[in-house]
């Protein structure tokens, strides 16, 4: 439920992500940060994943802020069983994905919430279980959104950038701060994660 111009912003967003590769590849996974929190990484997320469900692609959604997630009110849906419970082993990975709201998210968006907040979040995101997930749904999906924690406060999102074709990295108009945003670029640098732009989220009224 956006207005047009914002509608399409994320229709230009979409398809300026589809010619940013070169590969043959059936799925490509893109996580989503920002330097700060509150910037709008997690709303636009969930705008994209709709948007790319339009052209009739095998979407899914995963809540990968384990220590804060929003995703799940945003979505209105329940917020067990999700990743947390799956990578704990509480949790089938059949179980752990949902059908996605039709009235937020959308019915043709397949929605992995974080679940519970787990004690130990970097060491779940950092295993081989991890890993292997995002590689065996590579065979389901045609495109996976990875929400993730802000680069600057925690490390989350530099630990999983090794398992994402792609980063977008979200900025909000006149509330990030210079310096963080630019250490957000310098980290994402450092290890190598392909930087596939920065989308600036216009600041809240």
């Amino acid at each position: 439920k956006t207005n047009f111009a914002a509608t399409e912003s994320y229709k230009l967003l979409r398809t300026k992500l589809q010619y940013a590769f070169s590969d043959d590849k059936k799925c490509h996974v893109f996580m989503v940060s920002s330097a700060m929190a509150g910037e709008g990484k997690s709303l636009t997320s969930v705008n994209f994943a709709y948007h790319v469900a339009q052209l009739k692609k095998r979407v899914l959604l995963i809540d990968c802020d384990l220590r804060q997630p929003t995703l799940a009110e945003k979505v209105q849906m329940p917020k067990t069983p999700g990743l947390a419970e799956y990578l704990a082993g509480c949790a089938e990975l059949k179980d752990a994905i949902q059908k996605g709201n039709p009235d937020t998210v959308g019915a043709d968006v397949d929605v992995m919430v974080a679940g519970t907040n787990p004690p130990n979040p970097i060491e779940l995101l950092n295993s081989e279980k991890m890993a292997r997930m995002i590689e065996s749904l590579r065979d389901t999906y045609e495109c996976i959104i990875l929400d993730l924690p802000p680069v600057c406060e925690v490390s989350d999102a530099l630990v999983i950038s090794k398992l994402v074709d792609g980063a977008i990295l979200i900025t909000r108009q006149n509330y990030c701060n210079r310096n963080a945003f630019k250490e957000a670029i310098s980290q994402l640098e450092f290890i190598n994660t392909k930087i596939l732009g920065v989308a600036v989220a216009e600041p809240v009224e």
